[in-house]
Order: structure tokens, then C-alpha cells, then sequence
């Protein structure tokens, strides 16, 4: 399609309308809005083209309101504000998103200055002075929240404490069962080794773990999400599953394959009956799947236990995804310092929330109070906890995940145990690091 540009079509309007054409704004009061060329917008761009703003003057209001100048100058063409769900962008008639260029698999190789020599055709918008380019890598075009995050760390930084290896190179030191061989040097302490994270990761030596890693995973929705929010958003934790039992309980688990969920083993007994995905507002049940369990398999040590479903869950881009597994060996041995806990487990005033609840909290490995092997420890004292009903859910963090473009978020351990009182905790809570019983998950998953 030939490009229309819309400026003199709009001055125009405003002009026959009446309205002061000083009164444009300078960049977009809501945050989650961007100013740029309004053919970046198409369910505006797409009326205007139709001449709707002549004859409907609440759409010819609404286009005027979201005119804009954008802070950076950019093109001469007409800029509106538009919600970052709506932006879209055609590059040689291919469609793509607007993305940073280190998000953007395509335009990683590509120097900067040499994208911005033809701007018209390369730059979408300029945004906290960060320039946003047309990325028609197909991932990320088809999905646009999959690769619209912050660069993502390569996994040098840890909650394991660092050390060196006996060659020289700088690792962690970890388990001695979640260092893959490779990257193994002598115990220097009784359990754990100095692992260094391999230069060209790769998968983890599991038959499952290439199987599991072709599964679409760690995805959200399209939401506009709020950051540093309580509610989670309705999509921004498409994994969460809430365990159904005959009798008042609270447990969560993941949805890691369509077919499977992993969750806490203390969480399973015979009164679980069922489990609800695609589910946010425990009062509506609209786009809630409900799936019989068939199978439950228990970790004979630990706190970990496996679902198998009746029939696999039908993914939703928006509602139902799996997360990401460690199945990679730099995700196996690394863990972040922060982590994201999502669940309906009770609340400071001891009531139990409608909605699915989140909150970031950091990753506390303290040989005191985690002195396990097994264990991810979170919060404590003048942090965010869990609380008694979230058991069962994951800690999760965004992440690299393996050649994939953008990130995943990926689960790093299985919500256990935790201080009496998550309003005014006496240590922190405890999980089981996944990366720890990965082999005993993918045992137990016929893929």
C-alpha cells in the first residue's frame, strides 16, 4: 500500500473545526503512549485514510486531541499519541515493531548511525532519547511483547557468590549437580564448585531438555503493564494455574507444557481434583479452562511435585502460555538477584485477593538461614514475601533464553515454605531451585 501522509488533510480539519493548533502537545502525557508519525498507528491511521475525521466529528476531536510534536525532531508528517499495544510499523512492505536495536535480532549487526541516515525509513519514534527502529524480525512483529523489554543482562551477574576457577576464569560458586560439565572445576568447598558459564551456551544434556525448549514459553500477553504494580495484569503471568481441591485449600503451580504443571508436593493430596488456567479474577470465570488431573508424581526428598493433565491446556497467546524452564546450562547455573513472586495466597490483612497478586523481592542465598543446596531463599526481613496460599507458584525472572530474540521469563524455583507472618517475616522464604531437580521434572514428562 502507497503511503498517505495526513498533514495537510488534518491542518485542514483543525482549520474548518476551529480549533487552536497551538494547543499541540509536546510528546505524550500518558506513559504509556508514544508521539510518533501517525502511520505508525493503524487503528488511527487506517480511519483517517478513510476520511472519517470529515464527517465524524467525535473521532475528528478525539485525532485532534492525540496530535503531538514529538521532543526530538523527527519527520515533518503529522505525529499523534498512540498506546504502545497499537504501534506497528512496514519496512520493504514487511510488517515489524518498534524496538530498541539491540531488542531487535535483525538490526543487532547494524551500527546505529547507519539506521539513522535514513530515518523516514527506519525510525519509528524517539523515546526517553533512545531511538526506537522498525524491526521486522518475525517473532517479534507476530508477538510485539516478546521482544519490547529492557536489554537483558547475559547472565554475569548472580546471586551465587563469584569466584575463580583454577584456570583464572570468573564463575559462580554453585551446587556441584546444577555445573554442567563442561564448566566444572575442582570443590572448593564441601558441595559446590567454581562453575563458569560456557561461551556458546547450549542445552543441558537431558533427551526432554530440546524437547521442552522447541515449547513456545515465557511469554505475556498484550497488556499495558504497570510496573511496580500489587494486582498482576490479566495476561502478565500466563503460566499462573490455581490448583482446585473438594475442600477449602490455596496452592498454585505453572504450566510448563501444555499437558503438564509443576507445583509444590506438599500441595498435592487426594482432595485435588482439577486445575483453572487462563484464570485472573477468582469471581470470573470467562476464558477460565478447567482440566481434570490425571497423574501426580512426588519428589521422594523434596518439595516438588508434577500434574499431568487430562487433555493439554489450548494456549492462548494472551491468557494461557507455558514459562521457561533452566534447560539451558548458563540458566542451570545462574540465578538472579531478583526475582518475581505471583499468586491468590493471603494478604497482610489476612484475607484472601479475588485477583492474582504479584510482587519483586531479592534473592537471598545466606549460608545461615539457605544452607541447602536445593533451596532458593527470597525476602526476609525489609522485603517482600510470600504468604501462606502462594505455595506452589514460581520465582520467576525475564532472561535470556537460549538463541530466542528478546526474553522469557523463566522459573527459577517453586514456592515452599516461608516465615509465619509475610507481613513481618523472621527470615526469608524458601523454594526449591528448579535448576536443582530439572532432571527428576524432565524423568517425569512423556514428551
Amino acid at each position: 500500500m502507497v503511503s498517505v501522509y495526513l498533514f495537510p488533510l488534518i491542518v485542514a480539519f483543525i482549520a474548518i473545526g476551529g480549533f487552536d493548533v497551538g494547543a499541540t502537545q509536546i510528546g505524550c502525557r500518558a506513559p504509556d503512549e508514544r508521539c510518533l508519525p501517525i502511520r505508525h498507528c493503524p487503528p488511527v491511521y487506517n480511519r483517517a485514510l478513510k476520511d472519517e475525521h470529515k464527517h465524524n466529528i467525535t473521532f475528528g476531536k478525539e485525532l485532534f486531541r492525540r496530535i503531538c510534536q514529538p521532543k526530538i525532531p523527527m519527520e515533518t508528517k503529522t505525529h499523534i499519541c498512540c498506546p504502545k499495544p497499537h504501534i506497528e510499523c512496514r519496512l520493504n512492505e514487511k510488517p515489524g515493531a518498534c524496538l530498541l536495536r539491540e531488542q531487535c535480532p535483525t538490526l543487532k549487526s547494524t551500527p546505529e548511525r547507519q539506521l539513522m541516515r535514513s530515518i523516514e525509513q527506519n525510525l519509528c519514534y524517539v523515546h526517553d532519547a533512545k531511538n526506537y527502529f522498525c524491526c521486522t524480525d518475525d517473532l517479534c512483529a507476530s508477538i510485539k511483547s516478546l521482544c519490547d523489554h529492557p536489554p537483558l543482562t547475559n547472565h554475569r551477574t548472580s546471586a551465587f557468590p563469584t569466584c575463580a576457577s583454577s584456570n583464572g576464569a570468573a564463575g559462580f560458586l554453585v551446587p556441584e549437580l546444577i555445573c554442567s560439565d563442561q564448566a566444572r572445576s575442582p570443590k572448593q568447598t564441601a558441595d559446590r564448585v567454581c562453575c563458569v558459564p560456557p561461551k556458546i551456551d547450549h542445552l543441558i544434556s537431558h533427551p526432554n531438555a530440546a524437547k521442552l525448549a522447541q515449547t513456545t514459553c515465557g511469554t505475556i500477553g498484550s497488556i499495558n503493564k504497570i510496573e511496580n504494580g500489587t494486582f498482576a495484569q490479566r495476561g502478565e503471568f500466563p503460566w499462573m494455574v490455581k490448583l482446585v481441591y473438594k475442600r477449602k485449600e490455596v496452592c498454585s503451580g505453572t504450566l510448563i507444557h501444555p499437558r503438564f504443571v509443576l507445583t509444590a508436593r506438599h500441595c498435592i493430596n487426594t482432595k485435588l481434583t482439577k486445575v483453572q488456567l487462563g484464570i485472573h479474577d477468582l469471581r470470573k470465570k470467562d476464558g477460565v479452562q478447567e482440566i481434570k488431573i490425571v497423574k501426580t508424581s512426588l519428589h521422594n526428598i523434596y518439595d516438588v511435585g508434577l500434574l499431568e493433565l487430562a487433555k493439554p491446556a489450548m494456549l492462548d497467546e494472551d491468557l494461557v502460555q507455558p514459562i521457561c524452564l533452566p534447560v539451558y546450562a548458563s540458566l542451570r547455573m545462574y540465578l538472579p538477584r531478583t526475582v518475581t513472586i505471583s499468586g491468590w495466597g493471603m494478604m497482610k490483612n489476612h484475607k484472601l485477593p479475588s485477583v492474582l497478586m504479584k510482587a519483586d523481592t531479592s534473592v537471598s542465598m545466606n549460608e545461615q538461614t539457605c544452607n541447602n543446596d536445593h533451596m532458593i531463599c527470597v525476602g526476609g526481613l525489609k522485603h517482600l514475601n510470600h504468604c501462606p496460599g502462594d505455595s506452589g507458584g514460581p520465582y520467576q525472572a525475564l532472561s535470556t533464553f537460549g538463541e530466542l530474540s528478546g526474553g522469557r521469563y523463566v522459573q527459577y524455583g517453586i514456592i515452599s515454605d516461608g516465615p509465619a507472618y509475610c507481613s513481618s517475616p523472621d527470615r526469608p522464604s524458601r523454594g526449591v531451585l528448579v535448576g536443582y531437580v530439572i532432571d527428576w521434572i524432565l524423568d517425569h514428562m512423556q514428551l
